[in-house]
């Protein structure tokens, strides 16, 4: 399509609407802006800058707007969201919405008549829009086309995808992170993909964001930025928070041999995260990482089929009586075999502990020297654990 054309067609038009027209890709992306004077800051929306996302999170969560946004008729948007009235026409294809077409209430009052206008011009620009397609703006698609491939083809050649990475700049010398977003409250239609990628890129320069299997991924290159991890978590706290989006994050890792390995890791960070924290809205990888060793370790077996087990008998014995091996032992592991601090912990006196202490040995059958047996003896506690909790 020839962009000049959708932009002569509105200017055009401004003598019979007498205020401002747009068009509006289905993700808000500013497609053509006609007016007669320049407009001020706040009949700007969807020009790229901060306050864009807020303006499409309150669209895509009003009543109104989504009522209508599959509506063939115009319809009129409130005010309230940004502060003056809208006359809107979707452009449909194939019984969907892929653009709109908005008038807004500038200078002069808007009335009844502009609607039916309004359904005019769109058959125009639809025109335009579907005949000639070819020229409609696309934002580069090559480094999502290299990431795509590296996620969905497992049998790629990894040295080619890494040449062509370092081809764009992205070295294998460099450090990368993944973010993978899942919506919550919104579906794909409300709050669109594109939306959210535009943002991504529009705010760190060196990253790639795109779909993928219903999810939205982002990987960043940490070094091209020149941040860290905690920066880049920082910048889009509350962005997630105020799209409704729930964010997984990969660790920091080195080169393109693990890109796929650390989008794994960030689709983890947010399926475990999310299930044993669902009140959060971001998650690491590093804070759910033993969770996950735990699920993986116990997916055939329960945790009391794979515990130490004579740990078994010291629990049956703290059930029969008022022992509190059990608790003993714990706060000694956590105590790091440090039974002064342990007795402390326990509100006993040393010689108390030490008694104790000599039973459960007894009881185990060992010195609780080999650090292996101590290991196995701390992972024990969380599959008990992990078994309590799902019980």
């Amino acid at each position: 399509m020839d962009q000049g054309k959708i932009d002569g067609l509105l200017q055009a038009s401004l003598s019979v609407f007498g205020n401002p027209l747009m068009v509006l890709g289905a993700d808000f992306s500013l497609y053509s802006l006609a007016s007669t004077t320049p407009l001020p800051r706040e009949y700007r929306v969807f020009e790229q800058g901060k306050e864009r996302m807020d303006y499409i999170n309150a669209f895509t969560q009003d009543s109104v707007f989504m009522a209508h946004k599959e509506c063939p008729e115009p319809f009129w948007t409130p005010d309230y969201i940004t502060g003056h009235k809208a006359v809107v026409q979707n452009i449909r294809r194939e019984d969907r919405t892929t653009h709109y077409l908005a008038v807004m209430e500038y200078k002069n009052v808007l009335g009844e008549e502009c609607e039916d206008l309004l359904k005019i011009l769109e058959g125009y620009i639809r025109y335009f829009l579907y005949n000639k397609v070819s020229g409609i703006y696309r934002r580069d698609e090559t480094l999502p086309r290299i990431f795509l491939r590296i996620l969905s083809d497992r049998t790629m050649d990894y040295m080619e995808a890494s040449q062509n990475l370092s081809g764009l700049g992205w070295q294998g010398s460099h450090e990368y992170m993944c973010l993978v977003y899942k919506i919550t409250y919104l579906d794909q239609r409300n709050i669109s993909a594109n939306a959210i990628c535009s943002y991504m890129e529009e705010h760190f320069r060196h990253c790639c964001c795109f779909s993928y299997q219903d999810d939205i991924v982002t990987f960043f290159d940490l070094t091209l930025l020149d941040l860290d991890e905690d920066k880049v978590a920082g910048k889009l706290t509350h962005f997630i928070r105020d799209s409704f989006l729930k964010a997984g994050y990969s660790r920091v890792m080195k080169g393109h041999l693990n890109l796929r390995r650390q989008y794994i890791q960030a689709c983890l960070a947010l399926d475990v995260g999310s299930r044993k924290k669902p009140y959060m809205w971001i998650h690491h990888f590093n804070q759910i990482a033993m969770t996950y060793i735990l699920e993986q370790v116990t997916r055939k077996l329960p945790g009391n089929m794979l515990c130490h087990e004579k740990l078994l008998t010291l629990k049956e014995m703290d059930e029969r009586g008022s022992t509190e091996y059990m608790k003993t032992l714990k706060t000694y592991l956590d105590c790091h075999q440090n039974a002064v601090k342990s007795a402390k912990e326990l509100y006993i006196h040393r010689s108390t502990f030490l008694y104790r202490l000599d039973k459960i040995k007894e009881i185990l059958e060992s010195d609780l020297e080999d650090t292996e047996e101590l290991l196995y003896l701390e992972l024990s506690f969380r599959l008990l654990e992990q078994d309590r909790q799902r019980s």
